[in-house]
Order: structure tokens, then C-alpha cells, then sequence
């Protein structure tokens, strides 16, 4: 599995499985989760471990589908260009998220789920950061420099200049710049997924590999289109956003518009011959 990938001094055969076994269960769950909240999101009502909006609900189905994908990527062909890279987002997505949980430990409710909640997350980042402590000198020198360098970092830098105004000016940054209004707690979730996006985005500008470019392309084709697709399957459900106005067009245009360059950098990556990249 990871064995044959990871360098011997760094980690463990045992260490290796955990994590290999982390993300098979990881990916089990965003893909479970993920699905109901995307297509049957009255059924995660009952089990959520705090109160859900309509709208949140796809778009959380959203992030947990796209996040599977780089996981499954993993999964599949566990190289170590590839890899680290998955390794860095992981550990962001599942600290953010703790992090965020434990500070509005408040919003969640008694119910069972909110322990589970935690455990998973807390047990995700633990194990993640470990491993990126361990690699921490492979993190960003795994692969070769972009072609598309300038495109991710333009990206890098909106992605994160909106996830900080999510997290710096909540609430109100959420209610101004949102198709409905955000509290403070689901603005500061929500900042993570942005943050995390800025840091793909970010070591994909210095170092990739052809495998880590697909795998994300095609996790950022995904978002951007489910999130635009999302919204408007809620909308056609409670009828909330309005339509006469521009917020709700300019939101749809810019996800469609971040799910087209992922599915563009996938179309221009398929198109090139394949090469055989170095694993050192």
C-alpha cells in the first residue's frame, strides 16, 4: 500500500497502515455523509449534530463529496508526489474543522452524534498532523514546478483572502458576501474549507505531480459545480434567494467559474503525453 511509497526512515510499516487505514475510513465516511446530505438532506437532519439549514445541507454534501475525491486518489495510487500533498490538505480540513467545533462547542446539540463528531475529527487531525510532522521535510518538495503555477497562486490568494474574511469578520463578512445570510458559527466553518482550498492551491503553485493535478482538478471541478447545483436545488424547494437581484446570479457564476478551471486544468492535463515522473 504505502509501504513502497513513503521513505522507511520517516515512518513505520505499522504507522503507514494506520494512515492508509485513516483515510479508508475518512473516505467511507465523507462519502456516506456526504451523499445524504447532498441528496436525501431531510434524512441528516435527524442525525446532525447541530441544526442545519436548508441550504447548508448541500452545501456541506458538496465539501464532503470533493473532499473524498483526493483521499480516493490516494487510495488507489499512493505516490509519493501525490501523497504529500494529500497528507498537508487533510490535516488542515480536519484540524480547521476540530479547531472551529471546540470553539462553538456551544452550537452543537446532546445528541450522540456530537461526540462522535468530535472523536472522528479529533482522531483525523492527530493522526495527520503526525504524519506531517514526520515528512515535514518531503511536504512541499515532492514534485515538479506547475505549468500552471500562475493560475494557482491567483486563486491561492482569492480563496484565502475570502476564508480570512470569514474567519476575521464574522458574522458580517458572511451576511454581505453570501446568498443568505451565515452566523458566526457556520462562517468560521466555512472559512476552513476556503483556507484549506488557498493551501492546495498554494504547495500545487510550487510543487506537483501530474497525479496531485488531476486529483485536484477534478475535486475543484466537482465543488464548484455541486455548490451551484446545490443551491439551486434548495432554492427550487424554499424558494429563498432572490433572483431579481444580482448576489444570487454573481454566486452561481463563481463557483461554475472555480468548477470550470478545475475541469479545465483536467482537459489540458489529459491532453498531455504522459511522462514518467521521479519518486524521489
Amino acid at each position: 500500500m504505502l509501504k513502497s511509497e513513503l521513505p522507511n526512515n520517516q515512518t513505520s510499516v505499522s504507522g503507514l497502515n494506520v494512515l492508509w487505514l485513516t483515510w479508508l475510513i475518512s473516505t467511507i465516511l465523507l462519502l456516506g455523509v456526504g451523499g445524504t446530505l447532498f441528496l436525501k438532506p431531510a434524512i441528516s437532519l435527524s442525525y446532525w449534530p447541530w441544526l442545519l439549514a436548508p441550504f447548508n445541507t448541500r452545501v456541506l454534501g458538496a465539501v464532503y463529496l470533493s473532499a473524498a475525491i483526493p483521499l480516493i486518489s490516494s487510495l488507489i495510487r499512493p505516490r509519493k508526489d501525490s501523497l504529500y500533498l494529500v497528507l498537508a490538505i487533510f490535516s488542515c480540513f480536519t484540524t480547521y474543522f476540530l479547531l472551529v467545533s471546540i470553539g462553538h462547542i456551544a452550537s452543537f446539540s446532546a445528541r450522540k452524534s456530537s461526540s462522535i463528531w468530535f472523536f472522528l475529527y479529533g482522531a483525523d487531525s492527530f493522526i495527520g498532523l503526525l504524519f506531517c510532522w514526520r515528512s515535514r521535510r518531503r511536504l512541499i518538495r515532492a514534485g515538479e514546478p506547475s505549468r500552471f503555477a500562475k493560475l494557482y497562486q491567483f486563486q491561492a490568494l482569492i480563496l484565502g483572502f475570502y476564508g480570512l474574511g470569514l474567519l476575521l469578520a464574522a458574522p458580517l463578512f458572511g451576511k454581505q458576501f453570501w446568498p443568505w445570510p451565515l452566523d458566526e458559527f457556520h462562517s468560521h466553518l466555512y472559512s476552513g474549507v476556503f483556507i484549506t482550498g488557498a493551501l492546495g492551491m498554494g504547495l500545487l503553485s510550487v510543487y506537483s505531480s501530474r497525479f496531485g493535478r488531476l486529483a485536484l482538478g477534478i475535486t475543484q471541478a466537482f465543488l464548484g459545480f455541486a455548490i451551484a447545483l446545490g443551491n439551486w436545488l434548495v432554492d427550487k424547494q424554499v424558494s429563498k434567494l432572490d433572483w431579481a437581484s444580482l448576489d444570487p446570479w454573481l454566486w452561481q457564476f463563481v463557483f461554475l467559474t472555480f468548477g470550470g478551471l478545475g475541469a479545465w486544468v483536467v482537459i489540458q492535463e489529459l491532453r498531455e503525453p504522459v511522462v514518467s515522473e521521479p519518486q524521489g
